[in-house]
């Protein structure tokens, strides 16, 4: 208890020193509401804005000491989009420094996605990387990181079937995720897109019980808008995973047809569905199946609050713990303003991982590897003034795997997180000529 109010004291005391910069612009003197609840993604071209964050958090239950492990952290997010309208380029970067206590390593989280398009009357190309450096598997935030007052704030797409990774204990892993794709508008209301990509994924202080697995996929998708208020599509897609040092391989064919409805300003409703052939190769426990694979959900933006609810279903790599597996996940996001100065954000996720080696025609064998994971994270963030704003956060992950293996690298267990802290996000930046 001692060591607990040290550290918030502490924690307190460096927040007040931080917030003496800005004491001329205290809350009394603001007569709007300020335009930022700390960092947020651009979206006007010809915008950078940019965050630097300093806070405390506590955890328990992850890095298997059987104590509460007390983190310094201090980082910072850039969003950069470029002011040309033919040639728009997005820079979106988080990173940050994690001093941890308790005798557990200290570490780094590095995260950067680029995007370049070229749009002409007919053709759209986009070209884009995203490069990630973190100590765990992602599973809050921009950062991916919880605790780190980023609740709200999502990592740009980078393409393939959705679900929350599958936790596995500390260690260091890197990835690099590159897609390419050229759309041509046949008419005004019709589009055939053609695109892919390819994903590494490498384990540095895992264990060898880490996979490290590589994957490529290709798409076609044909997309024609009805009206203003409707779209249909058709997608067909290909993904194959393979993994190093391992003559174990996955290989996805899918196609699907999709709606989209825009009911009213606010709500957007989605929905893609179809058959996935899977077949496996390269190990005694190799198959195939057909199953279906789903991308569904719905959108809500208002002026108070907002909110997303997203369900997906298909193959992916197996995050480093098993040989691929097929994913059904849930995940949802909401945001509400609270009087002028204060902001509530949450999201949640719940994902099924199965083993797809010990899948027969789409039914588990009594051998299958599972993990059932759930993650949740909210944050209440209170403005300063024009250019801080104070955060405190909680976040729970909870992970079971009643049939894994017991030498794979995945966590098992409930883990907590308590952050607090604080953010300077001064207004949007405008570059170049307005």
């Amino acid at each position: 208890m001692t060591r607990f109010l040290s550290h918030a004291v502490l924690g307190c005391f460096s927040l007040a020193l931080l917030c003496v910069p800005a004491h001329g612009q205290d809350i009394p003197a603001v007569t709007s509401t300020p335009p930022f609840q700390g960092f947020q993604l651009p979206t006007e071209l010809g915008t950078l804005h940019y965050a630097l964050n300093f806070g405390e958090r506590v955890r328990s239950g992850y890095y298997g000491t059987g104590s509460n492990i007390w983190t310094t952290d201090f980082s910072g997010d850039l969003g950069y989009l470029s002011g040309n309208e033919t040639r728009p380029l997005s820079i979106v970067y988080s990173g940050g420094y994690l001093h941890n206590s308790g005798g557990v390593q200290s570490s780094i989280f590095q995260n950067l996605s680029i995007s370049q398009t070229f749009n002409t009357r007919l053709w759209t190309t986009n070209i884009s990387d995203t490069l990630n450096y973190l100590p765990e598997a992602p599973s809050s935030g921009l950062s991916g990181i919880p605790g780190i007052g980023d609740v709200g704030v999502n990592p740009p797409p980078t393409g393939g079937d959705g679900g929350q990774d599958i936790l596995s204990n500390t260690g260091q892993r890197i990835s690099n995720n590159a897609n390419a794709s050229v759309a041509r508008h046949l008419t005004g209301s019709t589009t055939l897109r053609v695109g892919g990509g390819y994903l590494i994924q490498r384990f540095l202080t895992g264990g060898t019980s880490s996979l490290d697995g590589d994957s490529i996929d290709g798409q076609v998708d044909v997309e024609h808008r009805i009206d203003a208020l409707n779209k249909a599509e058709g997608n067909y897609s290909f993904n194959r995973f393979t993994y190093q040092n391992e003559d174990f391989s996955i290989t996805t064919h899918k196609i699907a047809v999709g709606y989209t409805r825009q009911v009213n300003r606010m709500l957007t409703l989605h929905a893609l569905i179809g058959p996935q052939f899977v077949s496996s190769a390269g190990s005694p426990l190799a198959s195939s199946s057909i199953n279906f694979s789903v991308d569904a959900g719905m959108m809500y933006t208002g002026e108070q609050y907002d909110y997303s609810v997203n369900y997906t279903r298909g193959v992916r790599n197996g995050s480093g713990i098993v040989q691929g597996t097929f994913a059904d996940s849930v995940y949802g996001s909401a945001g509400r303003k609270i009087g002028e100065y204060m902001h509530l954000s949450a999201t949640g996720s719940f994902t099924h991982n199965s083993s797809i080696g010990n899948l027969t025609n789409g039914i588990p064998n009594a051998q299958q590897a599972d993990f059932r994971t759930l993650i949740a994270n909210v944050q209440f963030s209170r403005v300063l003034s024009r250019n801080f704003n104070a955060f405190l956060n909680f976040s729970v992950q909870n992970q079971e795997s009643p049939s894994a293996v017991s030498s794979t690298n995945a966590f098992t267990g409930t883990s907590q997180t308590y952050g607090f802290g604080i953010t300077y996000s001064p207004r949007l930046l405008h570059l170049g000529h307005q």
